[in-house]
């Protein structure tokens, strides 16, 4: 049955109807906003700074001291290209403080986003204009230009401003024994790094502490592997430490040749990557770097257990003989024969990846960047094969990824082998409807049904997800026309009640109430039981709640309250009673105007 949530059995949640004003709030602080954003709420954060923050040009003080914590919350949630465009539409006037702020963050913001260029101007600009900057502004801005190097991979440049930076400060601090672990790593000076490690390292730190002994030799590979793999899954860790430790441990594995583990690890790492800033070179690994490591892992395997390329099958039985024990043996083999084995096999072990890596692995984001992020196995989207575009589709539409769902379904003109014309084609349409090019979506259904006479069952259920969604973006005519298409004489009297439901949906989103309400009582008088008494399951009641409000907003008050009325008499539950009563006290009189409701009563749908 294809309902959503808000529609089932709507009568047990009529109680909600009635519900009284919330008190006014205090007025809203700086870091009651700040504090909301660091517990998870950053959009709601935002809503309030935009209420509360004062205008420039009446109070300049407290406009900046809002919008440092505007910035602030965009930039701890990854909106680095938001904070910089906000900062480039800075109004006239804003302090010397204020101004060299930020230039200070749009050079961060650029770095984060590995725009070393951008950056080095800004910083230029910065330092030429010391005059009124204190020693620990330069400070910063001094190590701000060793990152901005390191990004565009200027390594040399780095180590001479390091150098230098050592020679002028004496800096302790854990953002400078951080980016001086790099430099010197990206230097390929690991013995250094260790060797000037601070004594008890914690966080990002802490992995580049271990990177840095295990390269130098100064921790086994065991340990090394061992502390990685703990940390990067410890609890409350984040994404972000995550990605760097399994990198140390993909790093140890090549190291010590196990390419096992280094499968294993890059796997892990790319599951959280996206959470990395674009400017964090040092720990940056993509799709080539998995695909290389799958195919050493599984060409070994293939060599150990005598397996010959171009024998197909033996490669798929290996594969199938270690689940669900070794599923990261199993995609390495899988690995070898969808780049090396006949065009048949190909297709059927990229269909075979996909699924131990949604079913038995990190999931399909890992595929994503497996695929479209190995640019020495897949050049370019139109060279990933058509099974696996489709199937990142729905992963990118999971992910609310619209521009990427579009891309890669653009570049499929038919269903795949192996997938059905219907599935591609509802697909289709759902990258459209959310594309917001509802004509073309709408379209697109329109096409199903005609492709699909007689759709019933879970087909139909998919199809009205889509119909849904363009009822969802008030596209009302257009899902009036495929509901209607939709319904058909062979349809159970259920499926059919469900589509007249959804009909009257959209005719009060038309603002026809009359005609909603009509639809409504259709949807819950019909049945072809002589035994059944019409309107009295709960769909039918339902249903008649919702004509009775429709009616009383069309104007046809007496009908509206005998329903109310009928269905009062005819329940026992406490709270839906007193809904009801409540909808009853709501209605005009007869011969006053009914107004609108909506407003007077609250809005019909609890």
């Amino acid at each position: 049955m294809a309902l959503r949530p808000f529609c089932v059995l709507l009568l047990g949640l009529l109680a909600a109807g009635a519900v009284s004003a919330a008190p006014e709030t205090a007025a809203t602080e700086v870091g009651e906003v700040r504090a909301m954003a660091r517990a998870g709420a950053p959009g709601l954060a935002l809503s309030l700074l935009e209420d509360a923050q004062p205008q420039a040009a009446e109070d300049p003080d407290g406009w900046a001291r809002w919008e440092r914590a505007r910035i602030t919350i965009l930039a701890r949630n990854g909106g680095y290209r938001r904070a910089l465009e906000r900062l480039d539409q800075l109004p006239a006037g804003v302090s010397g403080g204020f101004a060299r702020w930020t230039l200070e963050r749009r050079a961060v913001f650029h770095l984060e986003l590995g725009e070393a260029a951008s950056a080095g101007r800004l910083l230029r600009t910065l330092l030429w204009a010391q005059r009124d900057a204190s020693e620990e502004d330069i400070e910063a801005w001094r190590r701000l230009v060793i990152r901005a190097h390191l990004v565009a991979d200027r390594v040399g440049d780095a180590v001479v401003a390091l150098r230098r930076f050592d020679q002028d400060y004496d800096d302790g601090s854990a953002e400078w024994a951080a980016l001086r672990t790099r430099v010197l790593l990206r230097a390929e000076r690991a013995g250094e790094a260790a060797a000037r490690l601070p004594a008890e390292p914690e966080g990002e730190v802490a992995a580049l502490a271990t990177l840095a002994q295990a390269r130098a030799g100064r921790l086994g590979y065991t340990e090394t592997y061992r502390r990685s793999a703990e940390a990067a899954q410890a609890e409350g860790n984040s994404a972000e430490n995550a990605a760097r430790w399994w990198f140390v441990a993909a790093d140890a594995a090549l190291r010590h040749d196990d390419r096992g583990r280094r499968a294993l690890a890059l796997e892990r790492a790319l599951d959280h990557v996206q959470a990395l800033p674009a400017g964090d070179t040092l720990f940056a690994v993509d799709g080539t770097d998995l695909w290389d490591a799958w195919l050493a892992f599984g060409r070994r395997v293939g060599n150990d257990e005598q397996l010959l390329i171009g024998d197909d099958d033996a490669w798929f039985a290996a594969a199938e003989s270690g689940m669900p024990q070794s599923p990261v043996r199993a995609r390495a083999l899988l690995a070898v024969i969808a780049q090396q084995g006949g065009a048949a096999a190909r297709e059927r072990a990229h269909r075979a990846l996909l699924d131990q890596l949604e079913e038995h692995g990190p999931g399909l984001p890992v595929a994503r960047r497996a695929y479209l992020d190995a640019p020495r196995y897949f050049a370019d989207t139109a060279a990933v094969p058509d099974v696996v575009r489709y199937r990142l589709v729905d992963d990118a539409l999971a992910a609310g990824d619209l521009e990427l769902a579009s891309r890669l379904l653009s570049s499929l003109s038919s269903a795949p082998p192996g997938v059905e014309p219907f599935s591609w084609s509802l697909m289709r349409a759902r990258v459209l409807v959310r594309g917001e090019r509802y004509g073309e979506g709408a379209g697109a259904v329109a096409e199903i049904i005609a492709a699909q006479p007689g759709l019933n069952g879970e087909r139909l259920d998919r199809l009205l997800q889509v119909i849904f969604d363009l009822q969802g973006a008030g596209e009302h005519q257009r899902s009036l026309a495929l509901l209607e298409r939709a319904m058909h004489p062979e349809l159970p009297v259920q499926r059919r009640r469900e589509l007249l439901y959804w009909q009257a949906e959209s005719y009060e989103g038309l603002e026809q109430y009359r005609r909603s309400a009509e639809v409504y009582m259709r949807s819950a008088l019909l049945t072809t039981d002589p035994e059944h008494i019409p309107g009295a399951d709960p769909w039918g009641q339902t249903a008649r709640y919702q004509a009775a409000g429709m009616l009383a907003r069309a104007g046809l008050v007496g009908d509206a309250r005998r329903i109310y009325q009928d269905l009062l008499r005819t329940t026992q539950d406490s709270e839906r009673r007193s809904t009801l009563r409540h909808r009853l006290r709501q209605l005009p009189t007869e011969g006053e105007a009914p107004h609108d409701l909506a407003a007077r009563a609250g809005a019909n749908t609890p």
